[in-house]
């Protein structure tokens, strides 16, 4: 929706195919979504494990609660998490076709940064997200190969008679995830990625709109109560009548 009320293509440059951008937003979505779903499910089957086990604790030959596929399901996640990423690369190109395509999102950071200035806002922005979708890549490169360099460990008795739920941790390729609690760590991750596509957008379009006529269009965040829908903050704003009007 954040993408559908700033692609307007009457709006940008010709050379710049906003309605292919709307497209690979479709796609992003849907990554999105089958990653959220599976993340639920992993929820699910983690509250189903902690229950039984709970219920069966002080039987003779109870064991620790374990939750089916654990491995498998990780894998999924994060391969829907870097295909969102991916498919978000392909948006960013359509304004920045000359950043090397080999370099991933290292070679978006750099062209951005040679096309703003280093202490731009969006170089500043790119600069803080790109470990983070980085790091996304090599979690999932190393679910992929099975690499040593990820730990992914299952339901653990404590000392005191506790139980610590699954952990992940990894240090591979210059990305470091310390030990710790792999629901927080899922939930960490689909919710930084919403924010950072939901943020990237209107830094795309606010650095490539153009103006119609004498009038000069910007993107800014839409007030709550002037928003038409509540959860996209952003929109096209323009110029005229008393606190300017909001295209949404």
């Amino acid at each position: 929706m954040t993408a559908k009320a700033l692609f307007d293509h009457k709006h940008y440059p010709a050379a710049i195919d906003v309605r292919k951008g709307l497209l690979d937003m479709l796609d992003v979505v849907r990554e999105l979504i089958a990653m959220q779903e599976a993340i639920e499910e992993y929820y699910l089957e983690h509250e189903k494990a902690c229950k039984t086990y709970e219920e069966r604790k002080g039987v003779s030959g109870f064991m620790l609660p374990s939750i089916p596929d654990m491995m498998t399901r990780c894998k999924t996640i994060f391969q829907k998490a870097d295909q969102a990423c991916q498919y978000l690369m392909y948006v960013i190109r359509l304004f920045y076709p000359e950043a090397p395509v080999k370099k991933y999102y290292k070679g978006l950071e750099k062209t951005v940064k040679e096309t703003h200035g280093e202490n731009d806002a969006f170089s500043k922005f790119f600069e803080q997200v790109v470990p983070f979708i980085v790091e996304i890549k090599n979690v999932r490169n190393c679910f992929d190969h099975r690499n040593a360099e990820l730990r992914l460990s299952g339901f653990e008795l404590q000392e005191d008679g506790s139980v610590l739920s699954p952990t992940i941790e990894m240090d591979f390729d210059g990305s470091v995830v310390s030990r710790q609690d792999l629901r927080t760590y899922l939930l960490d991750v689909m919710d930084g990625l919403v924010n950072v596509i939901e943020v990237m957008l209107p830094y795309l379009a606010g650095k490539h709109i153009e103006p119609m006529g004498l009038i000069s269009l910007q993107v800014r965040q839409v007030p709550e109560e002037k928003r038409r829908w509540k959860l996209v903050q952003f929109g096209l704003w323009w110029p005229l009548g008393e606190g300017g009007f909001y295209a949404q």
